[in-house]
């Protein structure tokens, strides 16, 4: 046992219970294991602070991989978890092993499993509960975490140890396969075929110089090779991340490794004698693409290069720009970094929104009307904000306002024809930002001169806060309708943004407009007037509270805007403040 003087220091780097995978949220009764295993275990309520043990004299903490405080990284679980599952076995190192994940899933992932195992459990319980539906739903609500535990509990009991083999391309390679959570894997890659399914032939066709891995966060789910004419890299799997294992002059052999459930990683044998499983640098291989088709090469934002190395948990998701059926993009940035891009379609899945951390900024387009540039905003060399212009001038800053004269360095010219623009996944760098790009014609070569935005505003409000400011206007000429967006999850129900509709089909936003968030349409008539109150929170902050055609008695101020006035929205992460431009009567 330690002493007061001999203080050490646990790194919970998941925040999730290890048994049923779900998130831990604060005030969560929890058991953590003090020194790396169940000998001896700390009981405390789970919250983002550090949680110092004066039993044991440990302090555990919430951190990410790359952490250099800590002396042990630690497992934790739901007590109620832990204390089912010990009526059934312990919790193994094969357990640890197979549900430790090589990065974070979506939120919408997570939901997605939440309703799997929901439903399941919907259609078992009837079986021997003959209940009213409603009722075996609440009680699926109340089994859904030891339903969960014990499921992965059971699955990884028969299994062996991790263990990393090679195998030989130059004969057939055979796997069998195994479901877990719901999803199927590859357990383990052999050049023998007993009971097994052929899933690589032997390269003779010629020389395999490029295999294609899909994975998710908790192991590979296919492998092919560039010789599988049976392979169209043109598929896709559901919730899957795909890399490229390349040698020009031909592989030869790959080295497997299993956590002794399934397949966790390959690489070519001449790569280094150990797998990478941190924030090390690798090869291009190591970058985990969201689909099977994607660029040669990537751009680093910060450097201005294509390097040769990269974040080993980097991850490149994209979104299309111009396409045929676009209808505006959304950009998430909270004013000092940006982490994610998003195309908008008619039949949007607004589950994207959940999982940036930031403010979402839209920008519609018409039909006919394409980006034509995309540049990047730095600040000491790292990407601060972006800027998209449209072919019919529409220019939009997805970052702060600025109340000087901006540069923004050209870093694309997207096709008119409609292409695929690559960025990475925020939370795959330790920036947790906006770092790489990559396109399919490639980044631009030449170095254009920086493109100039005027500041749109004399001075942008002052307040005690140093917090960024964004800043977006528009006439109300020909105005016809009004979306509102309502934050309806705070008590105050604040209004974020608006989408403006204009005679002739135009289309403008104002401040943060998100369609998860649209519930409210305003129909302008060609005489009325547009009247927006606001409110102040119970700290002071102001807020947007409504906007209507007709006055409004409950709002502390309003102003009135008629056809043809210029709307300003000012907003920061605590305030939100609207103005009729300055000169407009």
């Amino acid at each position: 046992m330690n002493t007061e003087s001999e203080l050490l220091y646990g790194c919970i780097r998941e925040s999730r219970c290890r048994l049923c995978q779900f998130d831990l949220q604060k005030g969560d009764s929890v058991i953590a294991f003090a020194f790396r295993d169940e000998r001896h275990l700390s009981y405390f309520t789970f919250d983002t602070y550090d949680y110092r043990d004066t039993v044991l004299h440990v302090n555990f903490h919430i951190c990410r991989a790359g952490c250099r405080f800590g002396d042990f990284v630690t497992p934790i679980f739901h007590k109620s978890c832990y204390e089912f599952i010990g009526k059934f076995g312990p919790v193994t190192t094969s357990l640890l092993a197979a549900t430790e994940y090589s990065f974070q899933p979506s939120s919408y992932e997570k939901q997605q499993r939440l309703r799997r195992l929901k439903g399941t459990l919907c259609e078992t319980l009837p079986k021997t509960l003959p209940l009213p539906p409603e009722i075996i739903t609440m009680i699926a609500d109340l089994l859904v975490h030891s339903y969960a535990a014990i499921i992965t509990q059971t699955q990884t009991l028969q299994d062996g140890s991790a263990a990393e083999s090679v195998v030989d391309l130059n004969d057939n390679i055979y796997a069998p396969h195994k479901y877990f959570d719901g999803v199927r894997y590859i357990q383990s890659l052999s050049n023998s075929g007993l009971e097994t399914e052929l899933v690589l032939k032997a390269n003779e066709k010629g020389t395999v110089r490029r295999i294609t891995v899909a994975e998710d966060h908790l192991g590979i789910r296919q492998v092919h090779n560039d010789r599988d004419t049976t392979y169209d890299n043109e598929e896709t799997i559901h919730n899957a991340w795909w890399r490229d294992i390349s040698r020009s002059d031909g592989i030869a052999s790959i080295r497997t490794r299993t956590d002794g459930v399934k397949l966790r990683d390959i690489m070519e044998t001449s790569q280094s004698n150990t797998f990478s499983g941190g924030s090390e640098a690798g090869p291009f291989s190591c970058v985990r693409w969201a689909h099977p088709k994607h660029p040669a090469e990537i751009l680093d934002l910060d450097a201005g290069n294509c390097p040769q190395r990269f974040p080993s948990s980097l991850r490149m998701c994209y979104f299309d720009c111009n396409g045929p059926r676009t209808i505006g993009y959304s950009v998430a940035t909270d004013g000092l970094k940006v982490s994610s891009i998003h195309a908008h379609r008619q039949d949007d899945d607004v589950s994207f929104y959940v999982d940036s951390g930031a403010d979402w900024i839209y920008m519609p387009v018409e039909g006919g009307e394409y980006l034509t540039e995309i540049g990047v905003r730095y600040h000491q060399r790292k990407p601060l904000a972006i800027l998209f212009t449209t072919n019919r001038g529409r220019r939009t800053l997805f970052g702060a306002s600025s109340t000087t004269t901006l540069k923004f360095i050209t870093v694309h010219k997207p096709s008119r024809k409609g292409s695929r623009i690559w960025f990475n996944a925020w939370d795959s760098v330790q920036e947790r930002r906006l770092k790489y790009m990559a396109f399919e014609d490639g980044p631009l070569v030449e170095r254009l001169p920086p493109s100039l935005l005027t500041p749109p505003v004399a001075d942008l409000p002052h307040t005690q806060y140093n917090e960024p400011w964004f800043f977006s206007s528009c006439s109300l000429k020909d105005i016809v309708g009004v979306t509102v967006c309502r934050d309806t999850s705070l008590s105050h129900q604040p209004i974020l943004g608006i989408l403006l509709l204009h005679k002739g089909g135009h289309k403008t936003s104002l401040g943060r407009f998100r369609f998860d968030q649209a519930i409210k349409q305003v129909q302008v008539e060609e005489c009325c007037c547009l009247h927006i109150g606001s409110r102040r929170t119970d700290e002071g902050f102001p807020y947007v509270a409504d906007v209507t055609v007709y006055p409004q008695s409950e709002c502390l101020s309003s102003i009135v805007l008629h056809s043809g006035d210029v709307l300003e929205w000012y907003f920061s992460n605590r305030h939100c403040i609207v103005r009729k431009a300055a000169g407009d009567n």
